[in-house]
């Protein structure tokens, strides 16, 4: 049996040979019926928080397969947080099919205008999900990698934390492994971090990019074989 490239975070249906995680589209999901939380309810914006309108249609025969669910830190003063959550823990409970594989992207940005706390306690609440529902965390950390590790010696999870397109240098990368977290590279990416990077450590995305994963595995010459999937 084939062993698929797998795409750890898109905001793109997969394709033929790909197992991909894409992201939910929150503000479908918090007007959309809570009460009867379906796969087939979730849609998925194109590109990511706030640069975009385009979204996929919802159908019961989307290619889509497995999403992640959370609230990106620029996205964070737009809604109402505890409606959110609440969405949040009513689709997981009723996730029978286990569609939902991860939490995120959440985490903390210093470019965005939003308070670094209220970044902080949005994102407290998206590990505690990750604990609760034993999910991965896929995380978005801008310009805040310290206060990030500080919270996760603080917090002491369980789960994988998963750095959302990582670009730095090899100094940087080594730092998050040393803390236990796993490393998602995308089309832009340090040559050398990657080549430093343990396999089982790593993992890669397409984001925005509308090229297959398949291309990255290919250009940076790592088999799909020694990728870890977090899921059935």
């Amino acid at each position: 049996m084939d062993v698929p490239f797998f795409d750890c975070h898109s905001h793109n249906p997969s394709r033929q040979g790909e197992l991909v995680i894409v992201q939910a589209d929150v503000e479908r999901m918090v007007t959309d019926d809570a009460s009867s939380p379906a796969f087939s309810s979730f849609s998925v914006k194109n590109v990511s928080s706030g640069n975009c309108c385009s979204t996929l249609p919802r159908s019961n025969k989307s290619p889509i397969s497995y999403i992640s669910i959370g609230l990106h830190p620029w996205d964070v003063e737009r809604f109402d947080i505890n409606k959110v959550f609440n969405t949040f823990v009513n689709n997981l409970q009723n996730d029978e099919n286990h569609h939902i594989v991860a939490i995120g992207e959440c985490g903390l940005d210093k470019l965005c205008t939003t308070s670094l706390d209220l970044q902080r306690e949005v994102f407290i609440k998206h590990v505690e999900l990750s604990e609760r529902f034993s999910l991965p965390v896929i995380v978005h950390c801008v310009k805040a990698m310290d206060e990030l590790l500080r919270l996760r010696r603080e917090m002491r999870p369980t789960l994988p934390w998963i750095w959302h397109g990582f670009r730095g240098k090899p100094q940087q990368m080594h730092q998050l492994l040393d803390a236990g977290m796993y490393i998602s590279f995308g089309f832009r990416h340090n040559a050398q971090s990657i080549a430093e990077c343990p396999v089982e450590r790593m993992l890669f995305e397409t984001d925005c990019d509308e090229r297959p994963v398949s291309l990255l595995y290919e250009q940076t010459g790592i088999s799909p074989k020694g990728i870890k999937i977090f899921f059935p």
